[in-house]
């Protein structure tokens, strides 16, 4: 490698899932001592590029280059051989060992009698590099998530990589830590390692940036400097021509049964008041959800949104506030207390909370309704069985019979067979986080489909999602949080893919209701 050399070069890779692009000929380069960020809306392929640069998904085609020598990275471990390090978004560090014990995880050296050698001199300048120089000894699980940030770094920085790869380091951090992480990452700049820089957060690029390249739709579109305005790199994010006003749109609001005029002052299924978390993830949220209506939340990774969803569905508890379904206030905070006041909740990433490997298609969807079936300790069997034929056929899933086990279906009859599960409890009103992931069109269809049957009987829907096109086809209105904060309020004839991206992003939104000024300290309506 030459000193003029590139440290990573992307040449027209292509990465497809299942039949759909994920990366359509990409091609990036990274120079020596640069920090690149890289930034695109949620399923840009932001994460599949990473990915690949990582060694732990394999391209369909394209040529990586290290410095000027083409190569193929088949692993993690290779790439961390070959000088490629990456911090993931979510941390894969171990909470019951301490921080010494995590530097070395998976690389430990031994003394002559077997014993654990103690950290290494780059594991310790690492932690010093972080300021975290006196922690050594602490249990991770004693350290802020800030302070677990800067260790992971620390970890990677250990490796002595000629490129670090961060994925949304400052999601979750407050101003201030966010403000120490940017310095601790001109420390490694300045040590010889060049970044890969992926975030959301527009207004960190100017400080942290050399480069910026815009992904959208599986490829880069554009590359500016640093100093380029937040309004121009928005424009490139989401592009100039989304209209989500088309004829799918305004024909599915039409069918909606929110339309029906009487039901809009009706009684709120679920009421928010100044809900807030414990752990700072949102603050002094409030809101109401009419019978037959679908509440988009929408916002960036660090916005909240999760959290928000679990605490409504009984899994998180808030540190203040109020939570009401049907005019009744939730008091035991659990997801059981929650279903029992009728509320279901159909929770992210199917294949670890949703999916039990082992159970049949019928014990999955009766898992909910257990206890209202349960007689004396005993689970009537024919009950179940019944009530899971029912529901596998409202629900459209595609199975032999209830017998057959979960995991042998397609990733859609999966999610159906999940949202027949929820509807088995009866809710009033169900709570759905990311509901279509990995889910192909005709799944799609068939849960919409659920979610309106709902609605025509007067239930309410909380949905969640990073497709903001499906949450303007879908929902009625929809909430953006912005770091915690409740920014919009978007009603239905404001509702499309370009305005939830501004508000996303915290640009001024004019609506009719009121405009949400960027500028403002909690973005609030003026």
């Amino acid at each position: 490698m030459t000193a003029a050399s590139p440290v990573l070069v992307l040449r027209d890779v292509a990465k497809s899932f299942s039949g759909v692009r994920a990366l359509n000929r990409v091609s990036l380069r990274i120079e020596r001592d640069e920090c690149c960020a890289l930034v695109g809306a949620n399923g840009a392929g932001k994460s599949t590029l990473i990915n690949i640069a990582c060694g732990a998904v394999q391209p369909d085609s394209g040529v990586l280059l290290l410095g000027d020598d083409e190569t193929t990275i088949r692993s993690p471990h290779m790439a961390i051989e070959l000088g490629i390090a990456t911090v993931h978004q979510h941390d894969q560090l171990v909470p019951n060992l301490t921080v010494a014990e995590n530097l070395s995880l998976g690389r430990e050296r031994t003394k002559a009698a077997g014993l654990l050698s103690n950290p290494t001199r780059e594991s310790l300048a690492a932690l010093e590099m972080v300021g975290l120089g006196d922690r050594a000894d602490d249990l991770v699980e004693s350290m802020t998530l800030a302070e677990r940030q800067l260790l992971a770094i620390a970890r990677a920085v250990s490796l002595r990589p000629r490129l670090l790869i961060l994925d949304e380091p400052t999601a979750a951090l407050t101003p201030n830590e966010t403000k120490y992480l940017v310095e601790v990452i001109e420390r490694v700049r300045s040590a010889g390692t060049s970044l890969l820089y992926v975030t959301h957060r527009l207004q960190e690029l100017e400080e942290v940036a050399d480069r910026i390249a815009v992904m959208r739709d599986g490829q880069v579109v554009a590359e500016r400097p640093p100093e380029t305005s937040e309004a121009e790199l928005v424009e490139l994010i989401a592009g100039k021509g989304i209209v989500a006003h088309d004829e799918e749109l305004v024909e599915r609001r039409r069918r909606r049964a929110f339309d029906r005029h009487e039901e809009r002052n009706a009684e709120a299924v679920l009421v928010a008041r100044g809900v807030s978390d414990r752990e700072g993830a949102f603050t002094d949220i409030s809101f109401q959800l009419r019978p037959g209506e679908v509440l988009g939340i929408v916002g960036l990774p660090d916005a909240g949104v999760v959290q928000l969803v679990e605490t409504l569905a009984g899994a998180r508890r808030p540190s203040d506030g109020t939570i009401e379904v049907a005019g009744e206030r939730l008091r035991g905070r659990s997801p059981r207390e929650a279903g029992r006041r009728g509320i279901g909740y159909l929770a992210g990433d199917r294949a670890r909370r949703g999916v039990i490997p082992n159970a049949s298609v019928g014990e999955t969807i009766a898992l909910s309704g257990l206890s209202r079936m349960t007689r004396l300790g005993f689970i009537p069997g024919r009950r179940v069985a019944a009530q899971g034929e029912h529901l596998l056929e409202q629900c459209q899933v595609n199975a032999a019979d209830p017998s057959v086990p979960v995991v042998t279906l397609s990733g859609g009859n999966q999610q159906k067979a999940l949202f027949a599960r929820v509807l088995a409890t009866h809710p009033r009103v169900v709570v759905c986080e990311d509901p279509t992931a990995g889910v192909d069109v005709a799944g799609r269809e068939s849960i919409y489909g659920l979610v309106s049957e709902l609605c025509e009987h007067g239930g309410g829907v909380v949905w969640t999602g990073s497709d903001l096109r499906e949450i303007a086809t879908v929902c009625d209105r929809a909430l953006v949080l912005w770091r915690g904060t409740l920014v919009a309020d978007l009603q239905r004839e404001e509702l499309d893919e370009p305005t939830l991206m501004l508000a996303q992003f915290k640009r001024t939104v004019t609506t009719s209701q009121s405009v949400i000024r960027q500028d403002h300290p909690r973005g609030e309506y003026v």
